[in-house]
């Protein structure tokens, strides 16, 4: 489940944030230097239920959630922007008190987006993010903060076929140790990469195939260059527009995990702005 949450969280760290900017920079023709400051303003949710194992076999039993992320972003000119993003998360699982669904608090970031540059048809935006110890869970862990820092690329290969990627490196620190030895920092390397197509069905039912992977640094006082057995996960559907909404069902697997029938899933993306 862990390893869930981290991939739904990487893949909320672009879809939501680009989803918002693409959306306010649509709005192009009305100068920057002239927009008001409510103009500049904007607003955007991304849901995604998810659920790792249709046979149940999970090792804890948790395998489905319910993951939320609402973003507010202030644009500064046209290709950057500020954002606030509070976030959290419902897993299936009785919690310490032995009742329903568990609440989990998530940490909220404070991002920086900006284009860096275009080639072609590409199109380059550094993300920085600044993930701070708001939940239960982190102040318990007396963690001080988790820096992000991300590459990504929009690539429009033809009038049907695109092309998005995101690479990720993110590192957190803690006040005291968090292993047997003196360790008070760790990192992990993300990435997300998604293919879509609006030929063979039509603009309205985006083929569309995702695939994220995540790799951990080791626990434990281990060097840098030590990271634990990732997780990665690949997902197939159809990318629809409902009510103004992009609203991606789709069916999901784990490479990694030993048996394929425990790994295979399914959910539902939702990205709204508003």
């Amino acid at each position: 489940m862990n390893k869930l949450i981290a991939l739904t969280a990487l893949v909320a760290c672009f879809t939501s944030a680009s989803a918002l900017a693409q959306s306010t920079t649509s709005t192009a023709t009305i100068k920057t230097s002239a927009k008001s400051f409510k103009q500049r303003l904007g607003f955007s949710y991304f849901g995604q239920l998810d659920k790792v194992a249709l046979s149940e076999n999970t090792v804890d039993g948790k395998n489905s959630s319910f993951f939320n992320q609402f973003t507010a972003s202030y644009e500064l000119d046209s290709t950057s922007f500020l954002y606030i993003i509070p976030r959290f998360q419902i897993v299936d699982g009785a919690d310490e008190n032995g009742k329903g669904d568990r609440f989990d608090e998530l940490d909220t970031r404070l991002r920086y987006s900006t284009q860096i540059f275009k080639l072609g048809n590409h199109t380059f935006e550094t993300y920085l993010t600044a993930e701070l110890p708001t939940s239960k869970g982190s102040m318990a862990a007396k963690k001080i903060i988790r820096t992000r820092a991300a590459i990504f690329d929009a690539a429009r290969l033809d009038d049907y076929n695109t092309l998005l990627v995101w690479l990720e490196w993110s590192k957190d620190y803690y006040q005291e140790s968090q292993g047997p030895t003196d360790t008070i920092s760790r990192y992990s390397i993300g990435s997300w990469i998604s293919y879509r197509n609006s030929k063979i069905f039509s603009e309205k039912y985006v083929l569309r195939f995702d695939y994220s992977s995540s790799l951990a640094h080791m626990e434990g006082g281990y060097s840098d260059n030590y990271l634990m057995n990732g997780s990665e996960t690949i997902s197939a559907g159809v990318n629809l527009r409902i009510a103004a909404a992009s609203v991606f069902p789709y069916i999901s697997h784990q490479p990694a995990g030993t048996k394929a029938v425990d790994t295979l899933g399914g959910g539902v993306q939702i990205i709204k702005n508003f």
